[in-house]
């Protein structure tokens, strides 16, 4: 990965880690002020000194600990909740970087790639790569899963993004025994919601054409292996 998108991702997390602390920082201090509390009394309940709450209430404290958070909600008789959701600014692994090359090289040197294209106008949200063939101006996103596990959420997750603005979708998957395993559970979902077949899109595409559908690929770094839940069942090797 290039030094700048690691930088870019650095700098985003720190900003976002800035904004929550600012923001519990200012519950914390209301959810005191309403309950007539002084700071020296929440943090006797808290086990902590005074001028750790004081800091935390401001954002003065840059490294807190979720334990510490947790005490002086509990001190205000609040429940510290701390969830994550999924982003779309990752760290490509090495698979990721794999299927995507391995579909760039299956399509020919008629495309020219995007990669982390934003979904639409001020949405952090990105695709992983973006392509368009130079003669026919055909346009696709792709969005590689190196492991299939919850298949729900990631349909959810890309009707979300198709929503905003509705495009051609290839999903790519390495081909593991553990996709295979969750492709034959999931067979039914995935080939309503990913009805294209691997050998007409491909063909398709490579000739510049809509393929007419959104397509699952199973690519392994074999170069003639292509898969779908159309071509082959979920499993079969």
């Amino acid at each position: 990965m290039k030094m700048a998108t690691v930088d870019r991702l650095h700098d985003r997390g720190r900003r976002r880690g800035d904004k929550l602390l600012r923001s519990i920082g200012d519950e914390l201090r209301h959810a005191r002020r309403r309950l007539g509390l002084s700071q020296r009394q929440v943090a006797s309940v808290a086990r902590i000194s005074q001028t750790e709450v004081s800091r935390i209430e401001r954002a003065e404290r840059q490294r807190v600990s979720i334990r510490t958070l947790a005490l002086i909600a509990e001190a205000l008789g609040l429940d510290l909740v701390v969830r994550s959701y999924p982003g779309d600014r990752r760290v490509r692994d090495h698979p990721q970087l794999t299927g995507l090359r391995d579909l760039r090289g299956r399509l020919g040197p008629a495309w020219r790639w995007r990669y982390e294209s934003q979904v639409g106008p001020n949405d952090q949200r990105a695709w992983d790569a973006r392509a368009r063939h130079v003669r026919t101006g055909i346009e696709i996103v792709v969005e590689v899963e190196t492991r299939l596990t919850d298949v729900q959420e990631l349909l959810r997750r890309l009707a979300l993004k198709r929503d905003v603005a509705p495009v051609r979708l290839v999903v790519v998957v390495p081909e593991t025994r553990a996709n295979r395993l969750a492709l034959r559970e999931w067979r039914d979902i995935l080939a309503t919601e990913l009805p294209g077949s691997a050998r007409s899109t491909l063909r398709a595409l490579a000739e510049g054409r809509d393929p007419g559908a959104d397509c699952l690929l199973v690519l392994s770094s074999r170069p003639s292996t292509t898969d779908t839940l159309a071509d082959r069942p979920p499993g079969v090797d």
